[in-house]
């Protein structure tokens, strides 16, 4: 009876010499064995970045293939199948609020589109109302409260006069990039803040020109 010690490190223990020390072919366990070491390949060794040379040892896949590779942001939607499996009470909140607060835009644009100005302005007098909750939200992330406090800036500083329409999709446009990605960065938000100022939004909070001096 032969006793091997079979382990990655031991060149006696390759398939190939087993074999040979043992005197058997039978596929099967060529097969077996194969695998063995390609699982202990993959434990031990997988994350290396070059190959192996020596034929008898199981290949080592190289990261270079992973290259092409390209990271991508991922929807809280993606994430999460409902809102009710989300564990952060803040969070399911303002995910709910943000998903009103797209709906009754999206329906003051589609009024505001068929010349109905005072239904559009009914249906953003709705959106601001939600402002308040999702304010208290804003510990969520520093994006997250930086974007709806100049949302909320916005709405105060025109002094109840309505938006225009193309404020309007300002709007529209921040409320869906803060529903796919409520954990934002600062600076990632205020690439959309600029985006509110760009439509002649004042995101300032109020009497900010007498702070500033």
């Amino acid at each position: 009876m032969v006793e091997l010690i079979i382990s990655p490190t031991n060149t006696d223990a390759t398939p190939t010499a087993i074999l040979h020390r043992l005197n058997v072919g039978e596929t099967s366990i060529a097969t077996s064995l194969e695998a063995w070491f390609q699982g202990t390949a993959d434990r031990s060794g997988g994350g290396s970045d070059t190959q192996s040379s020596d034929p008898n040892r199981a290949p080592v896949v190289s990261i270079a293939s992973h290259e092409t590779f390209k990271p991508a942001l991922v929807s809280i939607a993606d994430i999460y199948y409902s809102p009710e499996s989300i564990g952060s009470p803040y969070l399911r909140n303002a995910l709910r609020l943000l998903s009103m607060a797209v709906k009754n835009v999206e329906s003051a644009l589609e009024l505001l589109s068929d010349g109905d100005m005072i239904g559009g302005d009914d249906a953003m007098q709705h959106y601001q109302v939600l402002l308040p909750e999702l304010f208290a939200c804003r510990s969520i992330g520093e994006g997250f409260g930086l974007l709806v406090s100049s949302l909320l800036n916005a709405v105060t500083s025109l002094r109840g006069q309505s938006m225009v329409e193309r404020q309007v999709r300002a709007v529209r446009s921040v409320l869906i990039e803060l529903s796919s990605e409520p954990f934002m960065s600062f600076d990632a938000a205020l690439v959309h803040v600029l985006r509110l100022e760009q439509a002649d939004l004042n995101v300032d909070p109020p009497n900010f020109e007498f702070l500033a001096e």
